[in-house]
């Protein structure tokens, strides 16, 4: 259980920061900088639960039940 929400807050935190990545040229033009800087909050929150969930997860080879 633990393994897989340590790739959704994984996969989700990544998929934030690209997308804080990819429209922050666009909206420095057209002053949505706040869209960035929430988007890449929210990636760093989801890293760092996600980093959390892998410091208290069981070591590889060891059943969870």
């Amino acid at each position: 259980m633990l393994a897989t929400l340590f790739r959704l807050f994984g996969i989700a935190g990544i998929v934030l920061m690209g997308a804080a990545l990819a429209i922050a040229p666009i909206a420095a033009f057209e002053d949505r900088m706040p869209v960035v800087s929430g988007l890449g909050i929210g990636g760093i929150a989801c890293l760092l639960v996600a980093w959390a969930l892998r410091r208290i997860a069981p070591p590889p080879g060891r059943d969870e039940n």
